[in-house]
């Protein structure tokens, strides 16, 4: 590299005694005086013997090279004859550009935070992180000069606050006493992620296919760009402009390549093993941004059941669920109220799917009122899968449920059964093993 500090000189030639001088700081670095004995030839003195080229420089220009750093600071041209003198001096700034510039946002379980940093500048620069949010940051500074004597700089905001991450950010470099300006606007960013909560699986023999579409926006400057896709935090997906798409690991055959471009993945087939948390990760040289979020496959039950029954002052009710992933839970209300004295069952059939059942129970003398609405409440926990099963109470006792269900109980165990006080024997047992399981 090289630079020129140059003067404009204008002198009349019959004046005598005529030499040109330049300072540095104040300390002689080169002479030159037309046609006088030893001065005939420019002279560069220490330190700047190697900086200045003495066979170009004449005649009021000064030209350095092998620029460094210690280069910077006060220059002084001083021309002279026996009859005059004059002066004039400038400031030199030698500007070393960094060799990263970023702006990145990271978030955390706890915080927020923007993060901007220049590394290898010089001199030692001032970041100015600015933001366009009624969010109150947090700010930390950090600097660090390298034995290069160049300077590692970062500025960071961070806050708990999580409407941060719709912040407008940006970030500006300027070294004092120069018009060097650099500004980085917004970090490459995720908008949206569209992930559903869940997806309902209908036919687990009809393959369903599944888009996930990662929405970004970046700066026409950022360059280096790459997004990826993970699972459970392993990556699935890499995606590189001008380059094949990857499909990765367990999704190496799931992912179709050929559709899945620029922003989001088409899975072509879902399947239990398919839930869990995707995440999307943005990033260029300069900056990154990700998102999660958590996709749940649901298979919908068979069938929802509810049923009740009144036995001496209690009110005994059971809903049960059929062949459904994931596991359910299941909750029984009683007009308004919840109902916590319940005794519950759980299994996995070979197919992968679940049943499940309840059977709570309460005092009749609850129910005043009657009729009464009673409610079971099928959840998948973690999404917004709910379905209701519902049936009307009468404050009456009838024997007729009890009579089929103790009929099925001892039909499977004992065989037929003819003695109504055997019949109520075992319909007892039955309501005790409720109770106790309860």
């Amino acid at each position: 590299m090289i630079k020129e500090v140059n003067t404009r000189l204008r002198y009349i030639r019959i004046e005598r005694g005529f030499a040109l001088k330049w300072y540095f700081n104040h300390r002689l670095i080169y002479i030159w005086s037309p046609k006088s004995g030893d001065f005939d030839s420019p002279r560069a003195f220490h330190p700047f013997t190697d900086h200045i080229n003495v066979n170009i420089s004449i005649n009021g220009v000064l030209e350095l090279r092998n620029i460094t750093q210690d280069l910077s600071g006060h220059y002084q041209c001083i021309v002279m004859t026996y009859e005059a003198f004059e002066s004039k001096q400038a400031h030199l700034q030698v500007l070393i550009p960094e060799d990263d510039f970023i702006l990145e946002r990271i978030i955390s379980p706890r915080f927020v935070e923007y993060r901007c940093a220049v590394n290898n500048i010089y001199p030692n620069p001032i970041l100015n992180l600015r933001w366009s949010s009624p969010v109150i940051f947090s700010v930390t500074k950090y600097g660090l000069q390298g034995e290069n004597g160049l300077f590692d700089v970062s500025e960071s905001i961070y806050t708990s606050n999580r409407n941060a991450l719709e912040a407008n950010v940006s970030c500006q470099i300027q070294i004092l006493n120069t018009n060097y300006n650099m500004k980085f606007v917004n970090p490459v960013k995720i908008k949206a992620l569209h992930v559903p909560d869940i997806v309902i699986l209908e036919d687990v023999n009809e393959p369903q296919s599944l888009y996930l579409d990662c929405d970004y926006e970046i700066h026409p400057k950022e360059k280096g760009f790459v997004m990826k896709w993970y699972f459970n935090e392993k990556l699935i997906y890499q995606w590189i402009p001008d380059r094949q798409p990857l499909a990765l690991n367990t999704f190496k055959n799931m992912i179709d390549v050929n559709t899945t471009v620029n922003r989001g993945i088409l899975i072509r087939e879902i399947s239990f093993n398919t839930s869990g948390t995707y995440k999307c990760d943005v990033q260029t040289f300069e900056s990154t941004d990700s998102k999660s979020a958590g996709l749940q496959v649901v298979v919908p039950e068979d069938s929802l059941e509810l049923q009740h029954v009144t036995k001496n002052g209690l009110v005994f009710c059971r809903c049960d669920c059929y062949n459904i992933y994931p596991e359910p839970k299941l909750t029984i209300m009683f007009g308004e109220n919840f109902l916590l004295d319940v005794s519950k069952k759980v299994n996995v059939g070979e197919n992968g799917l679940y049943n499940a059942s309840m059977v709570a129970r309460v005092h009749s003398i609850q129910a005043n009122n009657s009729p009464i609405l009673i409610s079971c409440i099928l959840t998948i926990p973690g999404t917004s899968y709910m379905r209701k099963e519902e049936s009307v109470f009468y404050d009456t006792e009838d024997m007729s449920l009890y009579d089929n269900i103790m009929e099925e109980f001892y039909a499977y165990n004992y065989g037929s059964i003819q003695s109504n006080t055997a019949k109520l024997l075992i319909y007892i047992v039955l309501l005790l093993s409720y109770c106790t399981h309860s």
